[in-house]
């Protein structure tokens, strides 16, 4: 049976967004890790739509619309480190999230099953719009944990005027473990925040309040009825403290060289990618490189997502993830550069840091493939190449 929290039974750091769920004072600075804004185009490298409604770009937002049985997910494309003990905090902003007959329009920090309808198992946390109310909604695994409606809130008093149709913004803030405590905050226009409702979960049952504290920020409509549309307008996910050795680094080394013997080809070295066993597990490119005998061999090292390959690079699992090394494949098609850098006998990146660093996929799992490849500015050269990454989780 799911818990549903009335407001009568009392609050958990009810007044001060300066203190995390856990109850301590909040002293370090929050790390933004994802930041989900739409400029001038529709960002499909922070965000992925998948479903059978129709995604309308215009104003630096998206604006979903379904009708009768079509559902649209807008998800992003990684999802979000978390730190035992440590609060994690995401932020969305929408318009159009008023209550429609026969729609459900979510927000929040959760997952679902990549089946077709991508409504299954659901696992994580939103603020949903149904029923002709508002709820906060909590599901493990496919398990409602928790469902609030709006009449249970702690902060319906000073809420009862906030209109989710127009411009709104909600905030979670949360702690998976170190007190496994959940709270949603809501921007009112002359108030600030203020705290909606805080579900506490120690001692209520039995495993985590979530399978996993490691979600992805999401927005969905559905429509068993009518139709309707909401309107994402951006969102961000920040732990608290930065993600510096909070993470597995990997290492692969090619122990045998690849010819690259042709100037004006660019020939595969190495392959990586998500594992869709440990689909919530972040994974952020770390440093690449790559080594030849010879100080003369000169050419530019590139890490390259999603290129067009001769042949398929076979993959298997290391460690959290799907790798492979490359035989004879060449790049056909470059696809987006994420690092290039110029190379004689021996060159490197140290330090791969930006957005597209972290793995990405598509909301029904498909992963994005990272190709090390080498393009030789001087010819008949053997190449050695060396990837890491981190794992956190």
């Amino acid at each position: 049976m799911a818990i549903v929290v009335s407001g009568s039974s009392g609050s958990l750091n009810r007044a001060e967004l300066s203190q995390t769920p856990g109850g301590a004072v909040m002293t370090g600075s929050q790390a933004l890790i994802f930041d989900g804004k739409e400029l001038n185009a529709a960002n499909t490298k922070r965000w992925s739509t998948a479903g059978t409604g129709t995604a309308t770009y215009a104003a630096n937002n998206s604006t979903l619309t379904v009708t009768t049985g079509q559902f649209l997910i807008k998800q992003s494309t990684t999802p979000m480190p978390y730190f035992s003990g440590y609060t994690a905090y995401t932020e969305l902003t929408f318009d159009g999230f008023e209550p429609q007959t026969g729609v459900v329009k979510r927000a929040g920090y959760f997952s679902s099953a990549a089946s077709p309808a991508l409504n299954t198992a659901l696992d994580g946390f939103w603020l949903e719009s149904s029923g002709g109310t508002y709820h906060i909604k909590v599901y493990n695994a496919g398990t409602e944990i928790a469902s609030v409606p709006f009449s249970d809130w702690y902060g319906r008093a000073e809420l009862g005027d906030v209109d989710f149709t127009n411009f709104s913004v909600i905030m979670f803030d949360f702690l998976w473990l170190g007190g496994a405590a959940l709270r949603m905050w809501v921007a009112h226009p002359t108030r600030g925040f203020v705290l909606a409702h805080a579900v506490p979960y120690p001692a209520s049952r039995k495993g985590t309040i979530t399978k996993s504290p490691q979600q992805f920020v999401r927005y969905d409509i559905s429509a068993s009825g009518g139709g309707g549309a909401m309107r994402p307008i951006c969102a961000q996910y920040s732990p608290l403290g930065g993600t510096d050795n909070k993470s597995t680094f990997r290492t692969q080394v090619a122990t045998a060289a690849i010819a690259c013997n042709s100037v004006g080809t660019t020939y595969a070295l190495m392959g990586v990618k998500r594992n869709a066993t440990y689909r919530d597990v972040p994974v952020k490119l770390a440093s690449v490189g790559a080594v030849t005998g010879s100080v003369n061999d000169t050419g530019i090292l590139m890490l390259l997502k999603n290129p067009t390959l001769s042949a398929a690079i076979t993959y298997a699992p290391v460690g959290k993830v799907d790798f492979g090394f490359a035989t004879t494949q060449t790049v056909t098609a470059i696809g987006t550069v994420i690092n290039a850098t110029p190379t004689t006998q021996t060159g490197e990146t140290p330090d791969i840091d930006n957005y597209e660093a972290w793995f990405t996929q598509s909301a029904a799992d498909v992963f994005d493939e990272y190709v090390l490849a080498f393009s030789p500015v001087t010819t008949n050269q053997s190449r050695y190449g060396i990837l890491t990454w981190k794992e956190f989780g």
